[in-house]
């Protein structure tokens, strides 16, 4: 069973954590993100150190998502961040989104990136803590 079956079908787990697993460039992405917007139980995704450099579907797909409280992707070598921190804005711009905990530490962000991300802090209700140490976020 695929990790995104697992999330489409499973109404119960609250906490997933594949940390340490190398899953590929984009197969997370692609795998998982087609469930994150129909997933009602999960509030908490671990995702530091599982090789990903393309998020691009996973991020679409969470701005239907409701329920996530803390997501982390830390430690993965994003290759569009800013697309990513684009498609965060998109989904904090949502009254639905409740996610308080944020960590992308150590994802490559590029100056700019972050300008981005602080733009959009200010559409999330809920968010209470930022990581984004470890990145070259100035010239």
């Amino acid at each position: 069973m695929s990790l995104g079956k697992m999330l489409s079908e499973n109404q119960t787990l609250s906490c997933l954590d594949v940390s340490g697993n190398y899953l590929g460039t984009d197969y997370f992405s692609r795998c998982v993100g087609p469930s994150m917007s129909q997933n009602s139980a999960l509030n908490i995704l671990r995702c530091k150190s599982i090789g990903s450099t393309d998020v691009t579907v996973f991020m679409d797909n969470l701005v239907e998502n409701n329920n996530l409280k803390e997501l982390c992707l830390s430690h993965n070598s994003i290759t569009n961040s800013t697309k990513m921190c684009e498609q965060i804005t998109t989904w904090f711009k949502h009254d639905q989104c409740s996610l308080q905990t944020l960590d992308i530490r150590n994802c490559q962000l590029k100056p700019g990136d972050l300008e981005i991300l602080m733009g959009a802090v200010i559409y999330n209700k809920s968010l209470k803590t930022v990581d984004v140490s470890g990145n070259k976020v100035s010239n």
